[in-house]
């Protein structure tokens, strides 16, 4: 299988008699997404069409998804992996369905150098991935307190 694009979109695609037929299909009103860009020169349209797609959570997962969090999602000027690990956080919590997916396929923990203590990124002994953990640490740190 290979990445690719298809009649109703991207996804992951068989390569072999029939390259034109997805691997695994996932009804878009239950899966998370946030716009690519927001702020100056995003588009209207994609954050519109992300407020959608969660609108429709209500009727695919019996969930409605707070105002606050659609708008965080949609327009937060943060990192879009920031926004997605709170998609992901609220959703785990608050969907039975995504909850149930999160116990039978994420890891219990998780390891990232956004966690990793001064003395562990000295270790490394490469001053270019210190500087973009600690520059990431910082950034995240900044965007957390945006939705505490």
């Amino acid at each position: 299988s290979a990445p690719g694009e298809g009649a109703r979109g991207r996804g992951l695609f068989h390569t072999g008699d029939a390259p034109d037929v997805p691997v695994v299909r996932t009804p878009i009103d239950v899966t998370l997404c946030v716009p690519e860009l927001v702020g100056p020169g995003a588009l209207d349209s994609c954050a519109d069409g992300v407020r959608d797609m969660y609108a429709a959570w209500s009727k695919s997962l019996g969930v409605d998804v707070p105002d606050a969090i659609v708008d965080f999602l949609t327009s937060a000027e943060c990192p879009k992996d920031l926004r997605m690990a709170v998609a992901l956080m609220w959703a785990r919590r608050h969907v039975p369905r995504w909850r149930a997916y999160a116990d039978d396929v994420m890891p219990p923990a998780y390891t990232s150098l956004y966690l990793a203590t001064p003395d562990e990124l000295e270790a490394l002994q490469d001053e270019n991935v210190k500087r973009m953990a600690e520059g990431s640490r910082a950034s995240y740190a900044a965007g957390w307190e945006m939705i505490k």
